[in-house]
């Protein structure tokens, strides 16, 4: 692509951002593309800032969008280590003390806060606010209720729906040639299934497990 082919412009800070420079008409010119790119690669050549590297690498397509601000995210990072900035000019003293004000937050909101259950969920709602009707005060251990679907049906009744149905199966088979061409293909689309499916179906629940 020739810096004389005007297809694809880009908008050029001649301040970069990353230095201060400004989205103001007297800072910005129009490049085509290959010139824009070879403009920041030229720069980290002569300057050795990252961001005009980072900026090449996507103006040049190796990297995409994400790439481009996970490579800023991390440099930026960097820098703030190695100038002592935000978090890392902290002392261990204020790391700790910082902390514990977010704990103390926490706490504080459990202190004002109390469980509330409908046997199957439970919450935790400020003691000020009222209590809907379907809960009740108080926490249920989730883990020894009986597992109920979307249905509303018991664990056991739900289950007897696969019992039946793969029972059905078993009586379909039993009524077809297995060995006929293509009827894999017929009882998977009367099953609604993929022809995986009834493969796995018929190793597993018909056919002998030594077969």
């Amino acid at each position: 692509m020739s810096c004389k082919d005007n297809t694809l412009m880009d908008k050029h800070h001649i301040v970069p951002r990353y230095m201060g420079g400004s989205n103001d008409y007297t800072n910005i010119v129009y490049v085509n593309r290959t010139c824009h790119m070879m403009f920041h690669f030229a720069n980290y050549q002569l300057w050795g800032n990252t961001e005009d590297y980072v900026a090449y690498r996507g103006l040049s397509g190796q990297i995409d969008k994400q790439g481009i601000i996970k490579e800023l995210c991390s440099m930026t990072g960097k820098r703030c280590y190695e100038e002592g900035k935000g978090l890392f000019s902290l002392s261990k003293e204020e790391k700790a003390e910082a902390s514990a004000r977010g704990g103390k937050k926490a706490g504080k909101y459990m202190s004002k806060s109390i469980w509330i259950t409908t046997g199957t969920h439970n919450k935790r709602i400020l003691k000020t606010d009222p209590i809907p009707d379907e809960y009740r005060l108080g926490k249920t251990n989730i883990n020894q209720v009986k597992k109920v679907n979307p249905r509303g049906r018991s664990w056991d009744e739900y289950m007897d729906t696969f019992k039946e149905e793969y029972e059905n199966r078993i009586e379909y088979l039993k009524k077809v040639d297995l060995t006929k061409w293509g009827i894999k293909t017929i009882i998977a689309n009367d099953w609604g299934v993929s022809r995986t499916q009834v493969n796995r179906f018929i190793k597993k629940y018909y056919l002998p497990s030594s077969t």
